[in-house]
């Protein structure tokens, strides 16, 4: 079952980048690199709809694994998921109606120089609209069958609607070759997966068959512990995917923003790759969590998380050195700065991402593991030292640093989010705590990188050469790096310790 569920998430997981890494460069010469940067714009506006799920899925998640399969709980959860469902769709309509408001002023943001008409730029905001709708509800279904143990029913609904998304728009960008016919295809794939998993939620939870009708008031008594759990997770999305958003304003035109989402395509596949082989644990030790029975697994799971991650290392190693040629083969050898420098610092950073970013909270299920998170954390700190000034160096400040700091930054933070996580499922009095100590300097951390980031946007820089020197804003990202890491090391230290008490051993 263990490796089953794995398996099933890991294709799931890597389906999408590599589906989407490969078959990048069909797109950018249909549709231009204009007409790229139209498709790539509903991923912005996916990361703000992203802060309204954190920490609710959870809510449901455990929710669902704890009560839905108890008799005297089961009309309880019930009402609880009709409500949570009514404030989905409410929100997702909420979202369709605001992104079609703005769409005209969004459209008129950017120059267009290469083709691309402002009707074809706003249908493809419009329709970007409705399609973060249907992944937000899809979110929402997928969060119950994660609670349940279906990861496999969820990965292979997950997994067809990804190649039938890429079979339509593919198709649909060959007839007509403009963004909105792109984004058409992946809104139909995401509207029947939605539906697909909506019907089989209705069978698990029998909401419409029960007859009862929604209720806020089951909602309160969940209320503290989502916004406690969201406070931490959405600022820690909000560090994470900064960067897209405050570069994605600083660009002038669609073409600009078309060479950015060439970049975050490498990025996220970078990143997903990181997703699948570690993170695709995280239901599994949540549904452990919820029978506080660790010990049959904990040293399969120990291996297992080794081999991943020496597997990630090679992988980060692989894309980093042959991420040049790919990029200049995907944008036709267009050597620019803005459209090599500035996905090249990108894809670096996010191989450092992966390397970095261990999930400690994931291993730590005893006093043993303890001192090996710990010594894994240091060593991720002394990466980060030796990654920073070579990445800063060789791809300038503009270009590297404030992307660099933005992707340390949120890294550390969720995975403190995710050690919170787990704490959160065990219900543990401490977390209140921490999560409100770990709120407050993350406002902070947040100001800081904004104002490095609207610094480092002022200042010239080269992409494709290495900076002249160090200056006192790149020495200031450094020394910040410096000291994120190490608040990092200590919170993930205190929670896989808190949580090995917890569960003994």
């Amino acid at each position: 079952m263990l490796f089953r569920n794995l398996s099933a998430n890991m294709v799931a997981g890597l389906a999408g980048p590599l589906v989407s890494i490969v078959f990048t460069p069909f797109y950018i010469r249909k549709l231009g690199i204009d007409g790229f940067g139209a498709v790539g714009f509903f991923a912005i506006l996916a990361v703000v709809v992203q802060l309204f799920a954190q920490g609710i899925n959870t809510t449901l998640e455990r929710r669902a694994a704890a009560k839905l399969r108890l008799p005297s709980e089961r009309e309880s959860t019930q009402i609880f998921y009709g409500t949570l469902q009514m404030v989905y769709w409410a929100a997702a309509l909420g979202v369709s109606a605001v992104v079609s408001v703005l769409s005209g002023f969004l459209t008129g943001y950017w120059k267009m120089e290469n083709g691309l008409t402002s009707g074809d730029a706003r249908l493809s905001i419009v329709m970007g609209g409705i399609l973060i709708s249907l992944n937000l509800l899809a979110g929402f279904y997928s969060s119950l069958f994660v609670g349940l143990g279906r990861q496999v029913f969820l990965s292979s609904v997950q997994t067809a609607a990804i190649f039938t998304q890429t079979l339509v728009s593919i198709s649909l960008v060959a007839l007509k070759p403009v963004p909105s016919s792109f984004i058409i295809g992946q809104a139909v794939s995401a509207a029947v997966a939605a539906v697909a998993l909506g019907r089989e939620a209705e069978k698990e939870v029998g909401w419409l068959k029960s007859g009862l009708r929604p209720d806020m008031k089951h909602l309160k008594t969940e209320a503290r512990l989502s916004m406690a759990l969201m406070s931490v997770e959405a600022l820690g999305v909000v560090i994470t995917y900064i960067d897209r958003m405050l570069v994605a304003f600083f660009l002038p035109s669609w073409a600009g923003l078309g060479n950015y989402t060439v970049a975050q395509t490498g990025a996220r596949g970078l990143g997903v790759l990181r997703g699948p082989l570690l993170q695709t644990f995280t239901p599994i030790i949540l549904s452990w969590a919820a029978i506080d029975d660790f010990t049959a697994v904990r040293r399969k799971f120990w291996r297992i998380q080794t081999i991943l991650m020496t597997l990630v290392g090679v992988l980060a190693t692989v894309l980093v050195l042959t991420a040049k040629p790919v990029i200049n083969l995907w944008l036709g050898n267009k050597n620019t700065a803005e459209a090599a420098g500035l996905p090249m610092s990108l894809l670096v950073a996010g191989s450092f991402l992966l390397v970095m970013s261990g999930p400690p909270y994931l291993v730590a299920v005893s006093r043993k593991y303890t001192r090996g998170v710990l010594v894994y954390n240091a060593a991720s700190v002394v990466l980060m030292a030796c990654a920073g000034p070579w990445c800063v160096g060789s791809f300038g400040l503009n270009g590297a640093a404030s992307l660099w700091l933005a992707y340390c930054a949120g890294s550390l933070i969720a995975t403190h989010a995710g050690a919170a996580r787990i704490l959160y499922s065990q219900a543990i009095p401490e977390f209140f705590r921490d999560a409100a100590n770990f709120t407050v300097k993350s406002v902070g951390v947040i100001a800081v990188i904004c104002v490095l980031y609207f610094t480092a946007a002022a200042v010239p820089a080269d992409y494709s050469q290495p900076a002249p020197g160090w200056t006192a804003l790149e020495i200031a990202v450094l020394c910040l790096g410096g000291f994120l890491a190490a608040h990092g090391l200590l919170l993930n230290f205190k929670s896989v310790s808190t949580l090995a008490r917890q569960v003994g051993g």
